[in-house]
């Protein structure tokens, strides 16, 4: 068997996290644990690449993503998700739909774009935009694609 290099541990251990998380497909999995785990991956990789694979510089990197990660987790809860499908459901393409979330503060923007058909289900490409009420720089964006299920609801797909 192959020892791994210093040059290849990283995208060893990044598909192997990748691997596990995708075997969560329970629709209430925790988003916190979620995020810390997919913070704590893009905080490495981000790190490694930009102190040229120093392993401090690696680890201190997936520390701080996967603090960032969790908070971002945490504030993604179920009553922000049930206005994210709303969004997906209703929202005219290239519209943007803001709302506060009254317990943390946080700022949505969610922009869906227009509908497509992928393998009979109705898909959604989106941005959604969250805004750090404290101002400290938190804030975050992901592009991704939601696809509606047979019994009507919305999950994330990508």
């Amino acid at each position: 068997m192959k020892k791994l290099s210093q040059n290849n541990i990283l995208p060893f251990c990044l598909t192997s996290l990748l691997l596990i998380a995708g075997c969560d497909n329970s629709r209430d999995s925790d988003n916190e644990s979620a995020g810390r785990l997919l913070g704590g991956i893009a905080g490495a990789a981000i790190a490694n690449d930009r102190t040229d694979g120093d392993p401090l510089g690696t680890v201190i990197g997936a520390m701080a993503g996967s603090y960032i990660g969790g908070q971002i987790g945490r504030d993604i809860d179920q009553s922000n998700r049930e206005r994210m499908a709303i969004v997906l459901e209703k929202q005219p393409s290239n519209k943007t739909s803001k709302w506060i979330d009254p317990d943390t503060g946080v700022v949505y923007e969610m922009r869906p774009a227009a509908a497509y058909r992928n393998k009979q289900r109705i898909c959604r490409p989106f941005t959604l935009k969250l805004h750090d009420p404290d101002g400290s720089g938190a804030d975050y964006m992901h592009k991704g694609i939601a696809c509606r299920g047979d019994d009507g609801t919305w999950e994330v797909v990508k």
